[in-house]
């Protein structure tokens, strides 16, 4: 079933002016949201969810962009951390909105290559994960410190990526397909915490089949950022992601044992901006399209 909870509001600057954020992200114990603009790199806007208005912008630094942001661990948007990861294409760093002066940077590690680094995302225990628009995935113990290991990926750029709590699987986005990334070792540990060398795993690649391709008149795929089921205390079961006015949820249990087409498509009346699924719930996903927000509730089963 299909639930409709309310239109999107329009997000206004302090300077009155009204711009589409380029990626948004919950934070202190959900009730903010913390929104960066393609136009303002350098800058972070805090804005509050009870009034649904900006309450906040803060200059990160004067000459340090910032492209990505996340959590510092997985599910700390549901704590009071004020602390923010951040990343632009040489540099991984922490953010801390509570610094009076310019510079709210607390600590970083960049290279003086520029690996072209994209999203990041953090396992439970603060372990980080990075991807590049070149495909390469750099799997860190923590920030401030050199990558445990690097993944060379397809040469296709990663739009997101996600982890799972314990870090076992990475997850990451590209636009005609995801991949799917084992990260454990045989002595149970990680390749966030050791090097992984030869014993690099085997991605699983994601896509839809020829047949849905022509049965939904799919011309070109493009998914937004997919993501696992999150929850307390939760195994990752499920993935979620869109392409168009499609929403398509793949069964990670399935693809572990590597059944690959194991997913389900429904079809909205609108382009999907964005899917995620709700806390704890795992058969519920908050789906936005360009100016409306619902509630879709699915069959547990696929």
């Amino acid at each position: 079933s299909m639930q409709y909870v309310g239109k999107i509001p329009q997000v206004v600057d302090s300077q009155k002016e009204l711009f589409s954020p380029s990626s948004a992200m919950l934070h202190d114990s959900d009730s903010k949201m913390l929104l960066l603009r393609e136009d303002r790199k350098n800058s972070l806007y805090d804005m509050d969810l009870e009034v649904g208005k900006i309450v906040q912008e803060y200059n990160v630094s004067d000459d340090k962009l910032v492209d990505s942001i996340s959590s510092m661990r997985k599910y700390g948007q549901s704590t009071s951390d004020p602390l923010v990861m951040g990343i632009n294409q040489n540099s991984i760093f922490t953010l801390d909105p509570r610094i009076h002066s310019q510079n709210k940077e607390v600590l970083q590690y960049t290279y003086k290559s520029r690996p072209k680094l994209r999203c990041c995302a953090a396992t439970g225990n603060g372990e980080v994960v990075v991807a590049s628009e070149k495909g390469d995935i750099r799997l860190y113990s923590g920030i401030g410190k050199r990558a445990k290991t690097l993944l060379l990926g397809l040469g296709v750029p990663i739009v997101s990526v996600d982890v799972t709590e314990d870090g076992t699987w990475i997850l990451c986005t590209t636009e005609r397909f995801l991949l799917c990334v084992p990260t454990l070792m045989p002595d149970n540990r990680t390749g966030f915490n050791i090097r992984m060398g030869k014993r690099k795993p085997v991605p699983v690649k994601l896509q839809l089949t020829p047949q849905d391709l022509i049965n939904f008149n799919i011309l070109d795929v493009k998914f937004t950022p997919a993501y696992f089921n999150i929850g307390d205390n939760i195994e990752e079961e499920w993935i979620v992601t869109s392409t168009g006015p499609l929403i398509i949820i793949w069964n990670f249990r399935m693809v572990r044992k590597g059944r690959i087409d194991q997913y389900k498509i429904r079809m909205y009346s609108d382009t999907i901006v964005a899917d995620q699924f709700r806390f704890n719930l795992d058969n519920q996903v908050v789906v936005a399209l360009q100016d409306e927000v619902y509630l879709q509730t699915r069959r547990k089963r696929l």
